[in-house]
Formats: C-alpha cells, structure tokens, sequence
C-alpha cells in the first residue's frame, strides 16, 4: 500500500552554493556545511561568497586566489605589480567597479579583459557586458 504525501511547505530552503563554493567543497578545502553557512550570510548580507569567505576568516585571500587559479585556469594576478595609472579609466564605470571589485585591465576590439575575485560569478560577467 503507497501512502502519499504532500510536500512540507514551510521546510527549510536548501542554500544554493556558487561555482566557487562547490569546488572548494569538492576539493575538501571547506566541508560543505561551512560552504553552505557561508553561501548563507552572504545571502543575507547581501554580499559576495568571496567576500564572505574571506571575512569569516576560513580562508585567506592568497589561499583562495591560489586555490581559483589552480583549479579553474585563470592567471593568478598580483594587483600591487600594475601601475595604476597605465589601466584604461573609459572602459567601465568606476563607481560600477569599485562596488563590484573587479579591475578592467584594457580593452580591444570590443572585448574587455578584466580581473575579478569570483571567477564563477557569471552574473557579475553579465553585468560588465552590459554596461560596457
């Protein structure tokens, strides 16, 4: 005899985890219940998995850009080495950059290269299409 159920309304929502997230926890570099309270009060706060990451002290920032540029492929950039003042200041609004703390590094041919904190923040790469 099947007995059926209706699902729970009021259950607890599952925290969805960022590119970066996931791939710390796939690495065992944070379990996944860190991930996920991180994941959370950055939710909460309104703020970025990195820089939540970063702020409750689980990770340092050389840790976790040596971890993303390890495991996704992306250069590691050291921004103390650029000289501020060879970085194109046209190519992205400097308000926009600043809130989403990525550097745009030059452009050609219509494409822009940038550096960024979350590599698997395609929302923010949304965002610098757009408003470039």
């Amino acid at each position: 005899m099947a007995v059926a159920t209706a699902p729970q309304r009021n259950a607890p929502q599952a925290t969805a985890l960022t590119g970066i997230g996931r791939a710390l926890v796939q690495h065992q570099m944070l379990s996944l219940e860190q991930a996920t309270e991180i994941q959370r009060q950055a939710g909460q706060a309104e703020t970025g998995f990195v820089d939540e990451l970063v702020s409750s002290g689980a990770m340092s920032p050389a840790r976790l850009a040596r971890f993303a540029a390890d495991v996704f492929g992306h250069p590691l950039l050291d921004l103390s080495a650029i000289e501020v003042d060879t970085l194109p200041d046209d190519v992205l609004d400097r308000k926009f950059a600043t809130e989403a703390r990525i550097v745009a590094l030059g452009k050609r041919s219509g494409r822009i290269s940038v550096a960024l904190s979350d590599p698997t923040d395609f929302r923010l790469l949304d965002r610098i299409r757009f408003s470039a």
